[in-house]
């Protein structure tokens, strides 16, 4: 049940499985994978809040994360047309790590001269700005 509504790949939008979109973003590979989202989500979201607001900022982290499951399955499909494998079609995607590098691209947009540090490296900093590229 968790791989078919809670992952998304072309061959579950072919089979009518369009809710996986979305479903798909609120389910990740383990908890390295959940700890990371969450910890840039909790890093990052609340000061995107105060300026959007709880409703604009939903319907932007939610709309990012169908935009990137829906990008991933585009990237399948071109993918599929030069390998012909099917197993291309249906390999899943999970996770909310496009809506998180959205949200991260936005608040570097918004503040490119903040400094911020690497949580295992705190010795390493950078701008904000700076992260657009690697986007």
């Amino acid at each position: 049940m968790m791989y078919r509504n809670f992952t998304c790949s072309f061959a579950s939008l072919a089979s009518g499985r369009l809710h996986t979109t979305l479903t798909s973003v609120f389910s990740h590979q383990g908890f390295f994978h959940f700890g990371l989202n969450m910890y840039a989500l909790t890093s990052f979201a609340p000061i995107l809040v105060d300026m959007m607001g709880h409703a604009q900022f939903m319907q932007f982290y939610i709309g990012s994360g169908i935009v990137s499951s829906l990008a991933s399955c585009g990237l399948q499909a071109a993918h599929w047309t030069v390998r012909r494998s099917p197993y291309v079609l249906s390999r899943p995607g999970l996770g909310a790590s496009g809506a998180v590098f959205a949200m991260v691209a936005v608040f570097a947009q918004l503040f490119p001269d903040l400094k911020l540090h690497v949580i295992f490296l705190p010795f390493i900093s950078f701008h904000a700005g700076d992260l657009l590229p690697a986007l």
